[in-house]
């Protein structure tokens, strides 16, 4: 239910022209659900737990099971079998040996910490390097689009002042070349604000597209 209602907040609706994710979007929520939803992290947990597993086994076993050695030897004396067991309690091994994994699973366990929090920091500086370079890419879209605007008002400027004879042609097909490099721009502004909305989503790692319905 977690994981629907983050995704509802982070995704735009299937009818938006703004793009992939939702205007109100901020920081906190983009780190956050990087936090929740990275497949990095979710490793790094199930890590943990397997170490927390080791050190409590370990634990146990040096506590409440100990080793035994077994032996079995076998005499033959005038064709008939006999079998020896001997059971003896290593009691350097239970004290020495266990103490050692015992320590080691420890170890172990506070290295899978330190790598977790390792790639929770990681994750969140992803997270927020990809929501700022998403803002600045957004906030460039209109500035492209206010040019180009510009440019076609200036337009019809020059082709009235063009018709009376006060501009030069070289004058007015300067500006129309300069309409051409804006619309490229809005383009090229579009493309890479999408580029960032796609960025960010991996970054949350959540799914992209159609697979948002399949999460739960």
């Amino acid at each position: 239910i977690a994981f629907l209602w983050s995704v509802g907040m982070i995704f735009a609706g299937d009818d938006s022209t703004t793009g992939l994710i939702a205007e109100g979007l901020t920081l906190d929520q983009s780190i956050a659900a990087a936090l929740e939803h990275s497949p990095k992290i979710k490793e790094a947990r199930a890590n943990v737990a397997l170490a927390e597993l080791d050190l409590k086994a370990a634990v146990w076993w040096r506590r409440l099971i100990p080793r035994l050695t077994v032996t079995e030897g076998y005499d033959f004396l005038s064709q008939q079998e006999r079998a020896h067991v001997a059971m003896t309690l290593d009691l350097s091994k239970l004290l020495g040996e266990g103490s050692r994994e015992e320590r080691q699973a420890g170890i172990r366990l506070f290295n899978t910490n330190l790598y977790l929090e390792t790639v929770r920091r990681q994750t969140a500086r992803e997270a927020a390097q990809a929501f700022f370079e998403l803002t600045a890419a957004r906030h460039a879209v209109p500035v492209k689009e206010e040019v180009l605007e510009n440019n076609l008002k200036l337009l019809q400027i020059l082709k009235i002042k063009f018709e009376h004879g006060s501009i030069e042609l070289d004058k007015l097909l300067s500006i129309e070349e300069a309409i051409n490099a804006a619309r490229l721009e809005v383009l090229k502004a579009g493309q890479q604000a999408r580029l960032a909305e796609m960025k960010l989503i991996d970054a949350m790692g959540l799914p992209m597209g159609s697979d948002r319905g399949e999460g739960d």
